[in-house]
């Protein structure tokens, strides 16, 4: 894994989910990985959902940043059965294999947190669900996986148990997310310890633009400093339990996920960071 526990310490890494557009760093559309890695040291790849990169990117990316930058690296849609693979791929084999191939540098390096499964809403608590669970982790053996659900089934007091029992044999976290909560589907914020590295997502609260569906509206949210404390309090209780503690800030749309990152790592402080010369600094 790309971060160990030194002599006791857990360490902690925040991080945004892209590296272009966020204001408070002075990012925008051509800005570059090098420049996010002048601020910080971790970030989630959000772009490989829409299609697996050549190898030779992947090395580009890796030249850009610090020996003990960390990505945590989105899951391609077709991986999670949001998109036909077999436009592109003549198997699911296939497929995982190329996957591989482009992200094997990161994973020899020690630079990949996890490999980020978001699944959809439609993806419930099911037999067929867990099958599909044990058949990535087949693909995938010996990487690190995260898991993100959208169905609050997954929680339900009757499958739970089972949930937590299934990705620990499996040794993929389970991510804890913050988001909207939906009356018919709510999926809370839950920390459990299925593998020794705990993964946050915080997409923010805004219902009304989350149930809208529009890309510029889902992720629209400002944590205050409060909501930030409350969220803070929840993992100190637990961060005993584990080793890494990657926290990805994702509401993004308003081009508040900087700000709200700086707020949380002035209340909790992260690690010290190796970053690229010249860096800006913002906190």
């Amino acid at each position: 894994m790309p971060m160990r526990k030194c002599g006791g310490k857990i360490v902690r890494k925040y991080g945004l989910s892209s590296f272009k557009d966020h204001p408070a760093l002075f990012l925008h559309e051509k800005s570059t990985l090098f420049d996010y890695a002048s601020h910080l040291s971790l970030i989630e790849l959000d772009s490989i959902y829409y299609g697996i990169p050549q190898v030779s990117t992947v090395e580009n990316w890796q030249q850009q940043v610090p020996k003990d930058f960390t990505f945590i690296v989105k899951a391609y849609a077709g991986m999670t059965g949001q998109s036909d693979f077999r436009k592109f791929f003549v198997s699911e084999k296939a497929m995982f294999d190329a996957f591989k191939i482009s992200f094997t540098p990161l994973l020899k390096r020690e630079q990949l947190a996890a490999v980020l499964f978001q699944f959809p809403a439609e993806f419930y608590f099911s037999k067929e669900a867990l099958a599909q669970l044990k058949i990535i982790r087949k693909y995938l053996t010996d990487w690190p996986l995260s898991v993100e659900f959208r169905h609050g089934s997954w929680w339900a007091k009757e499958n739970l148990a089972t949930t937590e029992n299934v990705l620990k044999q499996l040794q993929i976290s389970l991510l804890a997310l913050d988001e909207p909560q939906i009356i018919t589907n709510p999926v809370p914020f839950y920390i459990t310890k299925t593998t020794e590295n705990l993964f946050v997502r915080l997409h923010g609260r805004n219902l009304t633009g989350w149930l809208s569906g529009q890309k510029g509206q889902r992720t629209l949210y400002n944590y205050s400093q409060a909501e930030l404390l409350n969220l803070t309090m929840q993992i100190q209780e637990v961060a005993a339990d584990f080793k890494n503690i990657f926290v990805i800030f994702n509401n993004n749309a308003g081009g508040h996920a900087a700000q709200n990152l700086a707020s949380f790592e002035q209340i909790w402080p992260q690690d010290a960071l190796k970053l690229n010369p010249q860096q800006l600094k913002l906190f």
